[in-house]
């Protein structure tokens, strides 16, 4: 497997959620749906679970990644260079 990192430097290798969605494990997912609403009161469908890491486009970034404020920093940060050096 690839080494993937997010924003931050964590390895996606480790992640749980993204281990299930490269497997595409629904048993896993729905343990780990059901470990979030017993550990953290958070209600997700195990269908609902699917990430390929915080630097995939936004429609493959999980739920929790996208909130991350690691990585609305350094997108805010790459998008406003962006567009001066436009």
């Amino acid at each position: 497997m690839e080494n993937f990192k997010s924003y931050c430097g964590k390895s996606c290798e480790d992640c749980a959620t993204f281990k299930a969605t490269l497997t595409d494990d629904m048993e896993e997912k729905r343990r780990l749906a059901n470990r979030w609403k017993t550990e953290f009161g958070i209600l997700l469908k195990a269908e609902k679970i699917k990430c390929y890491g915080c630097m995939s486009g936004d429609s493959e970034v999980f739920k929790f990644a996208k909130e991350c404020k690691i990585r609305k920093r350094i997108l805010e940060w790459y998008n406003g260079k962006r567009q001066r050096d436009a």
